[in-house]
């Protein structure tokens, strides 16, 4: 619990406080709770998108106080902004109270529940649970060891990493560990929690009083599956979805120079800290874009071509100047333009049976959200709208014609449940509004049909709006925790780390990483955990199922283990020198150290 509120605090302290100072100047209409969202992405890219680029054009070394400059320069230049506004062109500043704080006592156990939820998948497993993770683990480590974007592959050799296509991302945790003094692992643990809590907040503020709090819970019940990741693990695309929230936000509050200039800047850091999350990012400030350039009016038009103005020159600019940027678009649209007989084979369970995980109240809510939308609703919600449509459809064309790209139809999905849950926010609100013009009707019915009723008002005796509402809610609540709780139940969550290989890698990495001068590579039978033995040990494989997904391989491995590790001349061939939890060792070529579980190959 301790550490969980020293995360709290640091998550405060470096992404909340000086993004919420940024917001407030430039955004002053902006809610105190839309600040604190808007704030922690204006953080999260000044700490992942300015070290980045400094240290790429310059050279310089990320350093925590390059962290902290960052930040300093941040608020700096918010604070120029708010000045020359003020003195140049004379608008003042009004500070607008919340129009939704008797709300914000239903937002609070909303939090409190997404919190838990998020945590679900570590309540019996305090470390990393994904290999994507200890991917991340391992590169984060590798840039705070170097204090550069340049550092020793953490995996296969020890040639330089040099294209990292989500370098931003990597940047960021770096920073935020070295300037808080938290630990990699309990930032991974903890960090998700906080993150996931801003993305409610982000959906609250997006809604506001109208569908706010119902989008607010059913973006927590947005599932995090093995298939296709999600909130409750420390990756790009958990960060990716709490900046395409404050896209939407930004893109469908007031047109402005501002807002113009922030979408901007925001895609320029998705394209540092996750290029597929950009891409979604794109899909759904183009559907406002849209919206917006065919509605009346000279200014919606305009307002329309800025949108898409401020979608293109971070592309192109991303396009011309960032290497790793233009491989993976080439690389996608090559897949694109294949032939789809030769389409990427996917080795991975379809993408249907994840939309269950979200809960047939949602689902249902959100097919009529969607309807809501076009037939009640404002341009914000047909957006979201036309965005669940566009991650379907980038999904079946996939799936069915095999026409796409494979990373951006995993994505798809995630993003897909991010706005359905936002249109069961939307259908919730529609629900809600059908129920109380019937259930009105109904009661001033009664009040002048019946003889015993024509001398009182059934509505002075209860709230017929009120009551309706909370049995609706109430019901959709049931359903919802219910599903949610047996789907995150039924996930197969593996294991690849625990207090035991911990401490056994943490003793490698002591006795035989360090005192050496040369990579050491290892081996064990869990291949899914090689990439936490390379991030915790310091050792490298040769053998890994992430990264590497060298699949043709692995019945040599086997065989290696299911024969005693008898072979040395697989060892030798393969520059392997440590072996670590076998299950039986019949080798007297390998020598068994202080730790049991560990052996070494005799010299």
């Amino acid at each position: 619990m301790t550490q969980f509120l020293f995360v709290g605090l640091w998550f405060l302290l470096l992404l909340v406080i000086p993004g919420f100072i940024c917001s407030s100047l430039l955004f002053p209409r902006l809610g105190y709770l839309a600040r604190c969202a808007v704030g922690v992405v204006l953080s999260s890219a000044t700490l992942s998108t300015l070290p980045f680029l400094i240290h790429k054009l310059i050279g310089q070394p990320i350093t925590d106080n390059l962290g902290i400059a960052c930040l300093g320069a941040a608020v700096a230049a918010s604070f120029g902004l708010w000045l020359a506004r003020r003195l140049l062109f004379r608008i003042p500043l009004k500070m607008e109270r919340i129009p939704y704080r008797h709300t914000l006592l239903l937002l609070l156990p909303i939090l409190a529940f997404g919190a838990y939820l998020n945590f679900y998948p570590h309540i019996a497993n305090a470390f990393p649970i994904h290999v994507d993770e200890w991917f991340h683990y391992a590169y984060v480590e590798g840039i705070m060891s170097s204090h550069s974007l340049t550092f020793e592959n953490p995996f296969f050799s020890s040639s330089n990493v040099t294209a990292n296509i989500e370098g931003g991302f990597h940047v960021l945790l770096a920073l935020f560990s070295g300037l808080s003094g938290i630990g990699l692992r309990s930032l991974f643990l903890l960090l998700p929690v906080f993150v996931f809590a801003s993305m409610q907040v982000a959906a609250f503020v997006l809604g506001k009083e109208k569908w706010g709090l119902g989008a607010a819970f059913f973006v927590g019940l947005i599932p995090t599956t093995l298939r296709i990741l999600g909130p409750a693990f420390l990756v790009p695309v958990a960060l990716g979805m709490l900046f395409v929230l404050v896209l939407l936000i930004i893109a469908s509050g007031k047109p402005g120079l501002y807002s113009y200039g922030a979408i901007t800047v925001l895609f320029i850091s998705l394209i540092l800290i996750h290029p597929p999350s950009m891409a979604m990012g794109m899909i759904a400030v183009a559907a406002h874009g849209i919206n917006a350039f065919i509605s009346k009016g000279g200014m919606n038009k305009f307002h329309g071509i800025m949108l898409g103005a401020s979608i293109a020159l971070p592309f192109l600019a991303g396009y011309v100047i960032y290497s790793s940027f233009r491989f993976l678009v080439d690389r996608a649209w090559s897949d694109v333009m294949s032939d789809p007989r030769f389409a990427y084979t996917y080795v991975l369970p379809k993408m249907g049976d994840c939309f269950m995980a979200l809960g047939i109240a949602a689902i249902v809510l959100a097919a009529a959200g969607t309807f809501y939308a076009f037939y009640k609703g404002c341009a914000k919600e047909r957006a979201l709208a036309v965005c669940a449509a566009a991650m379907l459809a980038i999904m079946l064309m996939f799936e069915k014609a095999g026409w796409g790209v494979a990373i951006l139809y995993d994505r798809a999905g995630q993003f897909s449940m991010l706005f359905l849950a936002a249109l069961a926010g939307v259908g919730l609100l529609g629900a809600t509004g059908l129920a109380h013009f019937a259930v009105e009707k109904g009661t001033a019915k009664l009040a002048k049909g019946r003889e015993f009723f024509r001398n009182w008002d059934a509505r002075r005796f209860f709230n017929p709006r009120a009551i309706t509402t909370l049995f609706i809610c109430a019901a959709v609540v049931s359903v919802s925790v219910v599903g949610s709780l047996g789907v995150r139940a039924d996930e197969p969550y593996y294991i690849v780390m625990d207090d035991t290989r911990w401490s056994d890698y943490e003793w490698i990495k002591e006795n035989l990483v360090g005192p050496s001068e040369k990579p050491i590579y290892g081996i064990s039978p869990d291949l899914l955990g090689a990439s936490a033995m390379c991030a915790v040990s310091g050792m490298k494989v040769k053998f890994a199922v992430h990264p590497g997904m060298r699949y043709g391989q692995f019945n040599e491995v086997y065989a290696f283990f299911a024969g005693n590790c008898g072979n040395t001349a697989f060892l030798t061939k393969y520059g392997i020198t440590v072996v670590y939890g076998p299950w039986s060792v019949n080798n007297p070529d390998l020598e068994q150290q202080e730790n049991p579980r560990v052996w070494v190959l005799r010299k």
